[in-house]
C-alpha cells in the first residue's frame, strides 16, 4: 500500500530483491492473508490514510508493532512476554543497528495495561556526554501504539532513528540514552531510563 507500491513492485518483479513478498492494495482480503499464515506489513505512513480504526473494521482489534525502519506489522493478537515485569514498564530488549542512519530497536513490555500515554525520548550522546542526535516520539510505533492501547504483558517492538543535529551529519554518537517520560505542568519527568553504547565501524 502507499506511494512506494510501484517501487516495491520493481524490486519484486524486475530486480528480484523483494521476490519473497506479495503486494496487496487497500482492497485485499486481509483476514484471509492472515488466516493463510502470512504476515501483513505496511509502511508507517499508511496509517494516515488508513488509520487503526480502518484496519479494525476489517480485522477486529489490531496490535501493530515495528518490524523494520518505517515498516509496521499488523497483528490481530498480541505477543506476550514469558516473564513480564512485576510492575511498571521496562525495555526487555534493546540494541543499536548501524547504517546510513543509526536506529535503536526496543522491545517494551508492561506489567499491566498502562493508565497513561507516556512519551519516548531517544538521545544520541557524544564522548563528552553532550546530546548530538535525537529520535523522540510522542508515542511508540510511529505514533500508532499509544501505551493505553497495550495489553498486560504485551511485547511492543519499536524502532527509533537517531538523527544527528544539523552540522553533525557525519558524526556518530557514542551512546544512546532512551526511556519514557511524562509532561506535567510543563515539566518533564523521566519514568524509566536506559542507555546503550554505539559501536559503528567506519
Amino acid at each position: 500500500m502507499g506511494t512506494n507500491h510501484f517501487a516495491a513492485g520493481i524490486g519484486r518483479d524486475l530486480t528480484g530483491e523483494l521476490a519473497h513478498i506479495t503486494l496487496v492494495d487497500h482492497k485485499a482480503d486481509y483476514a484471509k492473508i492472515l488466516a493463510d499464515g502470512k504476515r501483513l506489513i505496511t509502511p508507517d505512513y499508511t496509517f494516515y490514510t488508513q488509520p487503526p480504526a480502518w484496519w479494525e473494521a476489517r480485522l477486529g482489534r489490531i496490535y501493530p508493532v515495528a518490524v523494520a525502519p518505517n515498516l509496521v506489522e499488523i497483528r490481530t493478537s498480541p505477543t506476550l512476554a514469558d516473564n513480564p515485569p512485576a510492575e511498571g514498564i521496562i525495555a526487555q530488549d534493546y540494541h543499536v543497528v548501524c547504517g546510513d542512519t543509526i536506529h535503536l530497536y526496543v522491545t517494551w513490555v508492561s506489567a499491566d495495561v498502562p493508565d497513561e500515554d507516556l512519551r519516548v525520548f531517544v538521545h544520541g550522546l557524544n564522548d563528552k556526554g553532550q546530546m548530538m542526535a535525537q529520535g523522540d516520539q510522542p508515542a511508540p510505533v510511529y505514533l500508532w501504539r499509544p501505551m493505553t492501547t497495550w495489553v498486560a504483558g504485551e511485547l511492543v517492538t519499536d524502532i527509533y532513528p537517531v538523527i544527528p543535529f544539523e552540522g553533525l551529519i557525519n558524526v556518530s554518537p557514542q551512546l544512546v540514552r532512551f526511556g519514557l517520560y511524562r509532561v506535567t505542568g510543563g515539566k518533564f519527568e523521566n519514568v524509566v531510563e536506559y542507555e546503550t553504547a554505539v559501536n559503528c565501524e567506519k
